[in-house]
Order: C-alpha cells, then structure tokens, then sequence
C-alpha cells in the first residue's frame, strides 16, 4: 500500500484556486512530513515531538508568508492531513 495522495484528490478540497508553485510547495512539505514521521520511529518520544514542533513552525512560518486567505487553505490542509494519518496507521497497524 503506498501512501500517496494525488494531486485530484488533494485539489478536491481546495475553495481557491492554486498556483503551480503552491501546489509544488505542498507537495515538498508532505514529503518532508511523511520522512518526518517515518524517521521519528527510530528516536525517542520527545526527539520525535521536538522535530515535529520545529517543522511545524517552519511550515506554518512559510505558509503564513505565502497565504493571505489563511482560513481558506487550513480546511483543506487538515482533511488530507488526516487522510494521511488514517492511512499512516492503517499501514502500521498491518505489521502487528
């Protein structure tokens, strides 16, 4: 099982339109994420939680930057955040 999100799916949440430079930042910025949680397997509980924060603030950091309708975007965020997450564990839960 390979966790994925397509582009269709992750645009079928979006209420504004997206340039090709949002898209390809979002894109980077799930990768970073799902090498953040794989990586964090291997540490300890709080190494794993302090990186967690530090890339949350940059990407929050970047995406105040780049967004000005803020509440738009995090509706959409959040949905495909927890599609992961949902799959992130479904995939865990198969090796016990």
């Amino acid at each position: 099982m390979y966790i994925l999100l397509s582009r269709e799916k992750a645009l079928k949440n979006v209420e504004i339109p997206v340039a090709e430079e949002m898209l390809e930042q979002s894109i980077q910025q799930n990768i970073e994420f799902l090498v953040l949680i794989a990586g964090s397997f291997e540490e300890t509980e709080e190494a794993a939680e302090t990186e967690l924060i530090k890339w949350s603030k940059q990407v929050g950091e970047q995406q105040a930057a780049l967004f000005t309708q803020f509440s738009t975007i995090i509706k959409p965020y959040a949905k495909n955040r927890l599609w992961k997450i949902k799959a992130i564990s479904r995939k865990g839960k198969s090796f016990f």
